[in-house]
This record gives C-alpha cells, structure tokens and sequence, in this order.
C-alpha cells in the first residue's frame, strides 16, 4: 500500500511539472513572437534604457550599430566577475567578428561585395572588416562612441582574448587615422601588435586563413607603405617587421614573398640595410618553422622555403644565417628531439635541405642511416625486425624444411586397420 501511494504521488508530480513546463513554453514563445513584432529601431531610440544606445544617433547607419554592439559586449565582460564567463563572451564575440558578412547583411547594410579577402581569398567580407572599416570612416563623427571603446578595453586588457578583439576592432583606426592620440598611441599599438601576433599564431595551428585581410592590411598599408610606417615608434616598426617577415611564407606564398623583398624598406629604424633584407626574412622565417605545431603548415612553410630558394638564391647569406637555416632543417629531418617531427615533415625537411644545400647530400644521408640504426627507439624496431627475418628464412630453408616433415610423419598418428 505504501509503495502504491508513492508511486501515484511522484507520477501526479511528474505530470504537473510536464504541464507547468509547458505554461513557461507557451508564454515564453509568446513574449518572442511580441518582441518580434516590435520595430528593430526602437532600441536605438534616444529614450531608450541601453546606455550603450545612448551613444549613437538615430540615424546612424547599421554599420555604426554593429560598433556600439561591440562595446555592448565588452561592457557586459567587463561587468562579469567570474573569469571563465569573461572568457566566454571574448570566445564568442572573436568567432562573431571572424564570421562572414552574408549577402543579405551585406545588403542591408549597403556593402561593397568583395570587400576584401577571406580564407580562400575569394573576396568575402568579413565582420571585422567591416567594423574596422566603419570606426575609420566614422572618424570624428561618434566621438563618444570611440571613447567608450578604447576606455572599456583598457578595462579588460588583463584577459588574454581582450588584445584580439581590440586588434580586430581598431587595427584601421590606429593606423590610418589622423587623430592624435598622444602617449596613448605608442600603448595601442603595442597591444594592438602583440593581439595580431596571437591571431596569426591561431590561423597556422588550425591550418586556416581568417586572418589574411589583416596580415594583407599590416603588410600592404603600415610596413610596405612610407606613410604607416613614419607614424609608428622604431621599436613598434621593427616589430611590425618581425611580423610581416615571418609569416609572409604563409599568407602569401613564395612569389609574392620575393617581390615584398626586393621592395621591402630599408629604414635605419629597422636596424638592418638593403644586403641583409633576405638575411632578415629567413631569420624570423626560420624561427616561426620552429614554434609551429601543426604538420600540414609545417610541410607547407619548408616547400615554399625552398621554392623561394628558386627564387632568390641563398648564396649571399650571412654565416650566421646560413647556419640558422640548415639547423632548422637538419633538426626537423630527424625522427628523434627536440621537435620529435612525423615522417612527412622529415621527408619535406630533407627534401627542401637537399635542394636549397646540394653539397653534403650524400654524407647527411649515411649520418641519416647511422642516426636511424643508433636511436634507441628506431634501433630495438630494426634489430627485431632483422632477427625475425632472419628466423623465418632459415627455418623455411632446404634442410629445416625436411626436418619438419619427417617430425610430422612420426607425430602423425597412425589409423588402426580392421582385423
């Protein structure tokens, strides 16, 4: 009796939570399909309780919207106390501004098609882009608007995906714009240079291209051009440098690489003149080869090396480049540390080796064998393998072949006859 009415009580519950359940439903689908059928421009209005809103005018295009939704949501990190949560809403609001403008959007909003590269470079705008693009245009216009972005992100510099955002965000604004920010810009582009580091890092260790307007930007608009380049401080320009240097390979491919070279600046700034141009390349070059953690780039980046090679000949080399070089790839061409290679990074490795330094191909080969039957990991494999061989050939041979035989006529059992 007692089991019965527990039973029936915890079913009765059951039922009116499924019924209470489906009360929360209808009412919740009711207040969308009420905000829904709301005008999209009342929440911009200047009455309205967003003091983000507030900051922008009623006639404001969408494009300046899609800014103050920005600083709408940094305001929301920066109100947020749990460090996760914060990280959580920088992780959305990256993978918002890396998404691709659709058509519709890009109508609404009266975009130019084509506004600029994306991954397969087939000219798809890009959030960001956009953004970037409408805070230059914008100028001067929402002065307001400009000063609670750079205030709130000042705030929430201390979170590591703070600096990407602000890189995707302001990379036009600081470095084409005329304002004059004072000592606050050497501190802006400090931050917004180390934030662009960090997002092409990203895009070699998931083998992609989001990034590659803003590579093209920093390459094209700031370093290759005389007017970016003047108004950064020298450390500022020789980083901004370091940075088109070393992962040009990538983004560009080895043609486009040697044309950037024999165009490149040579500023006393940069600390380097017109003969050590390609010196400097193949140094940051070689040191992003040595940090990349994906085996598809990897491959990819030692290919272009050497048919940049076929390019520009690297026979005016300094010494110390030169060995920084063939150190890279002699340590990538072998299976043990410290970068423990796969085997298609070490095939691509001696392959790019034995074109870019011909001479010594034969010797790397024989240290190649000796390194390969030495290794502890490779040479227990080898012994055991050569053993096995060894085994299976004698004991298949003439006379052991015979002596099996005999051995299994006398086990054989012999069939008793009828009497």
């Amino acid at each position: 009796f007692v089991i019965s009415r527990l039973f029936l009580s915890s079913l009765f519950s059951l039922l009116s939570r499924q019924k209470l359940g489906g009360e929360e439903e209808e009412a919740m689908e009711r207040r969308e399909r009420e905000a829904a059928a709301d005008p999209p421009e009342a929440a911009t209005t200047s009455g309205s309780d967003d003091p983000v809103a507030d900051l922008v005018s009623p006639g404001s295009s969408r494009r300046l919207k899609m800014v103050t939704e920005v600083v709408r949501r940094l305001r929301m990190a920066a109100e947020v106390e749990d460090f996760n949560d914060r990280d959580t809403i920088f992780s959305h609001l990256l993978a918002d501004l890396a998404g691709e403008v659709s058509t519709a959007a890009a109508a609404a909003a009266n975009f130019k098609a084509g506004g600029g590269p994306t991954s397969e470079g087939k000219g798809i705008l890009l959030y960001y882009e956009a953004i970037a693009g409408e805070l230059l245009l914008n100028d001067g216009v929402e002065e307001e608007l400009q000063r609670e972005l750079f205030s709130t992100f000042e705030r929430l510099w201390a979170s590591p995906k703070a600096t990407l955002c602000f890189a995707l965000v302001t990379y036009k604004l600081l470095f084409l714009s005329e304002r004059d920010l004072g000592k606050r810009m050497d501190k802006y582009t400090r931050v917004l240079v180390r934030g662009m580091k960090h997002l092409f890092w990203s895009d070699l260790h998931t083998d992609s291209k989001r990034f590659l307007s803003l590579f093209a930007f920093l390459s094209d608009e700031v370093v290759l051009s005389d007017a970016g380049i003047d108004k950064l401080g020298s450390n500022c320009q020789l980083e901004c440098a370091r940075v088109v240097a070393g992962f040009s390979l990538y983004y560009f491919g080895p043609e486009k690489v040697a044309q950037i070279v024999s165009s490149f600046p040579a500023s006393a700034n940069l600390g380097f003149g017109v003969s050590t141009i390609l010196d400097f390349f193949l140094k940051e070059i070689a040191g992003v080869i040595r940090k990349i953690k994906c085996e598809a780039v990897t491959v990819a980046y030692l290919s272009s090396l050497y048919r940049l090679h076929e390019l520009i000949p690297f026979k005016g080399l300094s010494i110390s480049t030169t060995a920084r070089v063939q150190e890279v790839l002699f340590t990538l061409s072998q299976p043990g540390g410290p970068y423990y290679a796969p085997k298609a990074v070490r095939v691509a490795s001696r392959e790019a080796f034995s074109r870019i330094y011909p001479h010594g191909k034969r010797l790397r080969a024989l240290f190649k064998v000796l390194t390969s039957i030495l290794h502890p990991a490779y040479s227990l494999n080898l012994v055991w393998g050569n053993c096995w061989l060894v085994l299976r050939k004698f004991w298949s041979s003439w006379p052991w072949d015979s002596v099996r035989s005999i051995i299994g006529r006398i086990c054989k059992p012999r069939r008793r006859t009828a009497d």
